[in-house]
This record gives structure tokens, C-alpha cells and sequence, in this order.
């Protein structure tokens, strides 16, 4: 699954096509848990183990989609 996938497509003069496949859900996800992260106390923190708890809770997300 991704985030913010798109298809552009002109064919009127030049045929143009561009698809972009977007990041991937759990990138997105793990972005947003270190917004969180960064705007809280954490933000002085060790930046590798926010990066490394921000993907645990995107992966996290991931598995409650399944359910």
C-alpha cells in the first residue's frame, strides 16, 4: 500500500505520462509518529531511537490494518 500514489497524463499535443508510486504506508506512518515525537520532550532525545520507535509504532499501525 502507499501513501499519496498519482497518474498524471496529457495526450493532447505531446503525450506525456507520469506516475509516481508515492511512499510506502508504513513510511508515512512512521513520519507521523516522529512529528510526535519531535514536538514533545522526546525532541532531545537520542534521534536514532526516536527513528528506531517511530517505525516500531508504524509497523504497529500496519498490523492493526490487518485486523
Amino acid at each position: 500500500m502507499r501513501a499519496f500514489p498519482f497518474y498524471y497524463e496529457v495526450k493532447e499535443d505531446d503525450e506525456m505520462i507520469v506516475m509516481h508510486e508515492g511512499m510506502t504506508l508504513r513510511d508515512y506512518f512512521a513520519g507521523q509518529a516522529m512529528v510526535g515525537y519531535l514536538s514533545g520532550p522526546w525532541a532531545t532525545s537520542n534521534k536514532t531511537e526516536i527513528v528506531e520507535e517511530s517505525y516500531k509504532i508504524a509497523d504497529l499501525m500496519m498490523e492493526a490494518r490487518e485486523k
